[in-house]
Formats: structure tokens, C-alpha cells, sequence
């Protein structure tokens, strides 16, 4: 558990120093580009900002909203990450139907409840980085699916006695989230 925690970390500590940028700050206008109004009648506005100190409501065409668009790269992110915590949610489930049906249930269980509101906020976070909600949904059930993955190593795993070390990855995999994205910095 200690060395995918402190693994987690170096990743996440290498990553910061490798991909680092100086921060630029940020005017009240771009924070959200993509914030979509509805005046009413149905049709979609988009804020605009020119950059000139005001912004300006233009309508949207069908292809700027067409599901054939470029994916954002906060979408692919989340995605990624998304994918990556559904994989180690079906090794623990896989690897606890190994070792007892009662506990697979139970993990099972508390995974379920984990994930239902975590899946919602990916899917609003899809939205709000500009994909339809057809392909939002579409690319968060996919997301969802590599949960299966994860069932099939983490039965072959728990088959090969190697139980514990999925429990203890996974553990550490949340005391790391915990402790580095929960608490204040």
C-alpha cells in the first residue's frame, strides 16, 4: 500500500516538474468560453470575448455542436483518469469475488456507491467541456467499460493468490487521491 502511495506521488511530483508552466492569471471572461445560454426560443448562444474588455452572444451553428468536433483536452483527461480508477475498481472487485462471494458483494456494493456520483461528475464536466450529450455519454459508458478489464486481472490475480497486492494498490490509490486532491493545500 506505502509503495503505490509513494509511487502515486513521485508520478504525480515528476509530472509538476517536468510539464511545468508559470501560471498566468486569468480575466473573468475566460474563465468558461464555453458557457452556453438559451435565449428562450430554443436556439443556443455562445458568450463570446473579443478581448477588448466586453463580450458578445453569438448563435451557434449545428457544426460547431457536431459530435465529428476535436475532443477537449480537459475531456480526454478525465477520460483517461476515469478509465484508469474504473480499471482498479474491477481488479478489487475481480480480486474480492476471489476470495469470497461475500466479499465481492461488499466491495461491490461500496463501489457502486462510489462511482455513481463520481460518473455524474465526469459526465457534467464532459458536458461543460463542449461535447454533446449523446457523445458525453457515449464516451463515459466506454470509460465505464474498462472497468471489465480490470474484472478479468483482478480474478486472474485473485486466483493466483495475489489478492492482497490488488487490496493494497487500490488502497493506496485512495489515500493518495485523498490526501493529495481533498485536503486544503
Amino acid at each position: 500500500m506505502w509503495l503505490s502511495l509513494w509511487g502515486l506521488y513521485m508520478i504525480e511530483t515528476l509530472a509538476g516538474i517536468i510539464f511545468y508552466k508559470e501560471e498566468k492569471k486569468v480575466g473573468i471572461d475566460e474563465l468558461s468560453p464555453s458557457l452556453q445560454l438559451n435565449n428562450g426560443n430554443g436556439t443556443e448562444m455562445k458568450q463570446i470575448s473579443h478581448g477588448h474588455g466586453h463580450s458578445h452572444s453569438h448563435k451557434l451553428t449545428n457544426k460547431s455542436m457536431d459530435d465529428k468536433s476535436p475532443i477537449s483536452t480537459l475531456a480526454l483527461l478525465v477520460l483517461f483518469g476515469d478509465s484508469l480508477h474504473n480499471i482498479i475498481d474491477g481488479m478489487s472487485i475481480g480480486a474480492a469475488f476471489s476470495e469470497n462471494v461475500t466479499t465481492g458483494i461488499s466491495i461491490s456494493v461500496a463501489i457502486a456507491c462510489e462511482e455513481f456520483p463520481h460518473e455524474i461528475g465526469d459526465f457534467a464536466i464532459l458536458i461543460q467541456s463542449g461535447m454533446s450529450f449523446r457523445r458525453a455519454l457515449s464516451f463515459n459508458f466506454l470509460s465505464a467499460c474498462t472497468a471489465f478489464i480490470g474484472l478479468v486481472i483482478g480474478i486472474c490475480l485473485g486466483n493466483m493468490e495475489y489478492s492482497g497486492f490488488v487490496f493494497s494498490f487500490a488502497g493506496g490509490l485512495f489515500l493518495f487521491i485523498t490526501l493529495t486532491h481533498l485536503v486544503s493545500q
